[in-house]
């Protein structure tokens, strides 16, 4: 989340029950901003823009090969939205159809996680509104992360993990082989209808821990005074640091 534009990436797990489907047709919030390389889902032939609808905007996603097992559909997209008195109001749900005429997916209230950019950070707005309910955020976080990692079971007797492995085959320990740390979100809510979110972003202020030592020598003509500080900043990046010495 940014003040003037934010990042959002949805993961929908579809779970097929009573026949393949050959399509699914998205529900995006209208200001969402996209590619057609920022979704992605197994066998996907194509994707269809059709006329926005009540303020939101709809995409056809044709699949090769009509999905007969659960699969998920991954968007990232970018929300131009503006801070208004350090005020963001966040419109994130997303809804799912299949068949024509659409017929909505019966769908699970929809868990959203916030991070803020580098130098800000943010806080709820309370009350939340109706259908919005607060949730773990490390719960959430686990789940994200376990998600993106789509690893295998390494219980599982076809476990990449339980194969042999060739004796030259680096090591999985290795910390140099280890996946980069993703971010974590500081709020979490769960929502179960469209509703306007509102968050309060804020610049981070900057805390300097500065630790002086001050060495003077004694000479039989003169002193010399070596004043020698380090200073430790976290919560934002400062650019300037002034001393001042009387």
């Amino acid at each position: 989340v940014h003040p003037l534009e934010s990042q959002l990436e949805y993961r929908l797990p579809v779970q097929v029950r009573g026949g393949p489907l050959n399509f699914m047709t998205l529900a995006l919030p209208e200001q969402l901003m996209f590619r057609p390389g920022d979704i992605s889902a197994p066998d996907l032939l194509t994707i269809r823009k059709l006329p926005n609808q009540t303020g939101r905007q709809l995409l056809v996603v044709e699949f090769a090969t009509p999905q007969t097992d659960d699969f998920e559909i991954r968007l990232i997209g970018r929300l131009p939205l503006t801070a208004d008195n350090s005020r963001l109001t966040l419109k994130p749900l997303i809804t799912l159809a299949h068949g024509a005429p659409p017929v909505p997916v019966v769908a699970k209230p929809l868990r959203l996680g916030l991070n803020p950019a580098g130098g800000f950070q943010l806080t709820g707005v309370a009350p939340a509104p109706p259908g919005a309910t607060a949730i773990d955020v490390a719960e959430f976080t686990r789940d994200w992360i376990a998600a993106a990692s789509d690893q295998p079971d390494p219980l599982a007797p076809n476990s990449p993990a339980n194969s042999p492995k060739p004796s030259d085959a680096p090591d999985p320990a290795d910390p140099s082989l280890q996946a980069a740390p993703q971010p974590l979100a500081t709020l979490a809510w769960s929502l179960d209808r469209p509703l306007a979110l509102p968050v309060e972003i804020q610049p981070q202020r900057p805390r300097r821990v500065v630790r002086v030592e001050q060495f003077l020598h004694v000479g039989r003509e003169r002193m010399e005074l070596t004043i020698t500080a380090t200073a430790r900043t976290t919560g934002s990046s400062v650019f300037h640091h002034s001393l001042t010495i009387d």
